[in-house]
């Protein structure tokens, strides 16, 4: 059924109106609640993590689930790519770049490159989307002690990581990147001290402060005059 619905949004796809007004009829745009169920699909199916092998005749099993996993990652993707549903849920794909870079890397570094080429500012927001993500998942597990999660964790590490991963595919020419890098250390800036979770404490240190760490790894990206800006 997944598969079914990806093949047709791409083959009724909204942005291509044929010129007949009966088959302009066939033409259909997935809602809200339909891009949301795909991106649920993908990360109950696709970003899972797999088991050790009870034994070695598993392993011909676990090859086809892989492959069964990335066709479905493929389906998604192909709807972003061909802009049938907005490149913002790209995050929900490119978020996971370091924890599945052994199984996706290759789909999730062409999902990259390819909307940058579409659009270099939406794909920053897309990124820095991607990365408040993870940021908030990571600190919203001990949710009793949010600020339990600290610079020194593991798992800090890998956002700083992922991070750099999104830096590098900017590439070196820092003036065909000026606007994205300058957006994306504003929509890190903003999350950074966003006081609006701090309910009982509206005075105290924004909880998301943390982040600037990550936005850190951006800001070789900029040019001297955006730095002061920045």
């Amino acid at each position: 059924a997944y598969k079914s619905i990806c093949d047709f949004l791409v083959i009724f796809r909204y942005d291509s109106e044929p010129d007949s007004s009966a088959a302009r009829h066939l033409v259909y745009k997935p809602d809200t609640v339909l891009i949301e169920q795909l991106e649920n699909f993908i990360q109950r199916q696709v970003f899972v993590e797999n088991d050790d092998p009870p034994s070695n005749i598993a392993n011909k099993s676990n090859i086809e689930v892989l492959h069964k996993r990335r066709r479905f990652l493929g389906g998604f993707c192909k709807l972003i790519l061909y802009t049938i549903i907005p490149m913002k849920h790209a995050a929900c794909v490119i978020k996971h770049y370091v924890k599945f870079y052994k199984d996706y890397n290759d789909m999730m570094k062409t999902t990259l490159v390819k909307i940058r080429e579409i659009n270099k500012v939406k794909c920053a927001k897309t990124m820095a989307t991607a990365l408040t993500s993870v940021f908030l998942e990571l600190r919203n597990e001990n949710p009793k002690n949010p600020n339990a999660f600290t610079k020194q964790d593991e798992s800090f590490q890998s956002l700083k990581l992922l991070a750099r991963r999104f830096a590098l595919s900017f590439g070196l020419d820092c003036m065909k990147i000026r606007e994205a890098v300058t957006e994306l250390h504003r929509e890190g800036i903003h999350f950074a001290f966003n006081t609006l979770e701090n309910s009982e404490n509206p005075l105290g240190q924004p909880p998301n402060l943390p982040f600037l760490e990550i936005i850190i790894g951006f800001s070789n990206k900029l040019i001297k005059i955006d730095k002061k800006t920045v």
